[in-house]
């Protein structure tokens, strides 16, 4: 465990010049001579790509700037950062499925189902097997303006350019801060001409003729007669997205939508229960807790989650996928706030079962849990080292499952059993080495920060820090309980309850997942340490990696045999079979886990990309993928895709060979989607060079090999 100073800021000490009007003061460094008033986000409106030639960052950074401000100040002061705030998605705007499943009534659900629909009126887009109007064809629009909207993808962004917009977006953002700050210091209007100074900034380089677009700009124009043919599809069709292809559009017969909603909730495999509760008693009583346990509501009012389904357009038939919309509800916040304190908890558990393994002289650096695929990389590079060179010339058996229905198969009751179990270990395990009772984390939009306390006096040292919460295992065991014991759904004006599985979008539902099969992984490793099993067969069990409810095996033949409980099988088995039934999605020499492939190579494992939509049953799916080059979002934003992507490359590619085919195919996309040639290529090179060596080669040779093929 590392040192509580490193988890988290020391606590500042006001300068004797500021100590007159400074009331409150906010760690923001872990460094206690770090500047730390101004180190906050400056958030405005970005409303149109013009506002990317403005360069806010550099004015903030200007010295005549820095020398508005009062000299008591100066020495405190770091630049604010800047952050865009963008207007709605396309997605945001059109889909119904949201407003349909909060206002729909009883009465209109009735009448959907048992009345006719309009999928008569659209024979081509009628899916055979269902009959109904399933389709992600944006031909059902019609109209040219709403085809060519609708083909820029759920998250394309429009705009319209405006000088004036631009300098009241900025003043609006630059106001909430200096606000923020001047609350801070406790004086008002002590930052007055440092915002005047920005603003006069702005407003030059806003109207000089240097500030130019840095994408082509292209407004769709969509005719307020086409906007009426679209309101009028949506009275028979429900607008919402692919599943695993969020960024398309689909569309789906109304009376089939609700249809299918209806069964789901009604179904005799009894994972919801109708409740005789009324909403709003059942809303009151979530307030009261929220209220006792200094939880917040939701702006726009306290409601229950609703079901809404995605369809997956790679199956034949077509098949739904069942999500409850949890992003506004009474428990919302509860469901936030459990996110960190799970975070927190991970390293303890990684603890629990290393130092478990190395009783029995196993070497082992985490449990299966991963955090995303790099963990994959780090056990194909310990197998090879492990491997002789005579033996790499052997290929090895590689396997990976996926727990088919996890979510909406586990048992409640079995749940908050495991899960208040790890809970109380996690806990006690801090108290017995380090004598820590509380855990306190910290959440905003730049970070997260955790810290154990040894007792309650502690937390005084952080009373004005914001967005944070203390809470012992009692605590995280009663907002657990309660949670899961309230997961109440609307649909119409009925009211269920989820009897079994936990809801699919709500915000911990996979740290829940996670901690409930590493429970079954726990107990199964204890039971072969136990039966002293030989320790070869416990190191080729550490090397198993598992993402969430995808598994990897790698060079473990049998583990088919006691994947499941079963006192006759290797170790009684790991998970249940009737909650965690597990399919084998690949298995061979070479194998598809996550985004990588794994196969074999004379220097003994190898990994490489792999993309699942370029997989034989998405053949039929134009898939919209990146930011269109039109959006009305930041250049940098756009680009951004670039630096994630090259540094994606970089981890998980096992050599140079499938690193430049990646940047390379990455280019060509880009380039075909509009964006400027030139620009790709001086940010490759920029992130390329800025490496030296890759590969074991000069970086300038990789780059070199990168322009050959895409010239």
């Amino acid at each position: 465990m590392c040192s509580r100073s490193c988890c988290w800021p020391h606590a500042l000490q006001p300068s004797k010049i500021l100590s007159n009007f400074i009331k409150r003061i906010v760690p923001h460094s872990f460094s206690s001579s770090a500047s730390f008033l101004g180190r906050d986000l400056i958030i405005s409106v970005f409303v149109s790509s013009r506002m990317d030639g403005l360069n806010l960052s550099s004015i903030l950074n200007l010295p005549s700037v820095f020398d508005c401000l009062p000299p008591s100040v100066r020495k405190f002061w770091s630049p604010p950062l800047v952050a865009w705030k963008y207007v709605k998605t396309s997605g945001q705007e059109f889909f119904s499925y949201g407003a349909l499943g909060r206002s729909v009534r009883a009465s209109q659900v009735n009448k959907i189902i048992h009345s006719g629909c309009a999928c008569s009126c659209f024979p081509n887009f009628v899916d055979s097997h269902r009959g109904h109007v399933i389709s992600a064809n944006l031909n059902i629009l019609s109209r040219p303006s709403l085809i060519e909207l609708f083909s820029r993808g759920t998250k394309f962004r429009s705009g319209f350019l405006s000088l004036l917009s631009i300098e009241e977006a900025i003043d609006k953002g630059l106001k909430k801060f200096v606000n923020k700050q001047e609350e801070l210091l406790g004086v008002q209007g002590i930052l007055s001409e440092w915002k005047a100074k920005v603003l006069l900034f702005v407003q030059k380089r806003t109207r000089a003729s240097f500030v130019v677009q840095t994408s082509s700009d292209s407004s769709l124009s969509v005719p307020l007669g086409d906007l009426d043919h679209l309101k009028i599809l949506q009275r028979s069709f429900v607008i919402t997205y692919m599943d695993k292809c969020c960024n398309n559009f689909a569309f789906v017969c109304k009376k089939f939508y609700f249809s299918s909603v209806f069964s789901e909730l009604n179904s005799p495999v009894g994972a919801y229960a109708v409740s005789n509760l009324a909403q709003s008693d059942i809303l009151s009583f979530h307030l009261s807790f929220n209220k006792a346990h200094n939880f917040k509501g939701v702006k726009c009012g306290p409601r229950l989650l609703f079901l809404c389904a995605v369809w997956n357009f790679r199956k034949n038939p077509i098949k739904p996928r069942f999500i409850c919309a949890a992003s506004s509800s009474s428990l919302t916040d509860v469901s936030k706030w459990l996110c960190p304190f799970f975070k927190a908890m991970f390293r303890t558990v990684n603890d629990l079962w290393v130092s478990k393994l190395k009783k029995a002289d196993v070497p082992c650096d985490s449990s299966w849990i991963l955090n995303d695929s790099t963990g994959v990389v780090e056990v194909i590079y310990n197998l090879n080292r492990s491997r002789s060179e005579i033996d790499k010339a052997s290929p090895l058996l590689l396997q990976s499952f996926d727990f088919s229905t996890l979510y909406t198969n586990i048992d409640l009751v079995d749940l908050k059993t495991r899960m208040r179990v790890l809970i109380n270990i996690v806990f006690n395990r801090m108290l017995k080495l380090h004598r820590f009772k509380f855990l306190m984390v910290q959440k905003t939009a730049l970070n997260f920060r955790l810290l154990w306390l040894k007792n309650k006096a502690e937390i005084n040292l952080f009373e004005n820090l914001h967005s944070f919460k203390v809470a012992e295992a009692s605590d995280l065991i009663s907002w657990l309980d309660f949670l899961l014991d309230n997961l109440f759904l609307c649909f119409g004006q009925g009211v269920y309850r989820q009897c079994i599985g936990i809801p699919m979008g709500t915000n911990c539902a996979v740290y829940l997942a996670n901690f409930y099969l590493f429970t079954y992984e726990f107990d199964f490793i204890k039971r072969l340490l136990k039966s002293n099993t030989c320790p070869v067969v416990l190191h080729s069990l550490s090397l198993v990696c598992r993402f969430v409810y995808d598994l990897f095996v790698p060079n473990f033949p049998d583990f088919e045999n006691f994947m499941y409980l079963n006192q006759d099988s290797f170790g009684s088995g790991i998970y249940p079979k009737t909650s965690c039934e597990l399919n084998c999605t690949s298995k061979g020499f070479s194998c598809n886990f996550l985004d990588l492939t794994v196969s074999q190579s004379p220097q003994g494992l190898s990994c490489d990309i792999f993309d699942k939509r370029s997989q034989p049953e998405y053949a039929g799916i134009e898939m919209i993928r990146m930011p269109h080059v039109h959006s009305n979002i930041s250049m940098t934003a756009k680009l951004g895709v670039v630096n994630s992507q090259f540094y994606r490359f970089l981890r998980l590619c096992s050599c140079k060979k499938f690193f430049v085919f990646q940047m390379v195919s990455l280019i060509v996309f880009l380039k075909a989607k509009g964006y400027p040639f030139k620009v790709l290529l001086k940010r490759t090179r920029g992130l390329v060079l800025k490496e030296k060596f890759l590969f074991g080669i000069f970086a300038f040779g990789i780059f070199r090999m990168i322009l050959l093929r895409v010239m």
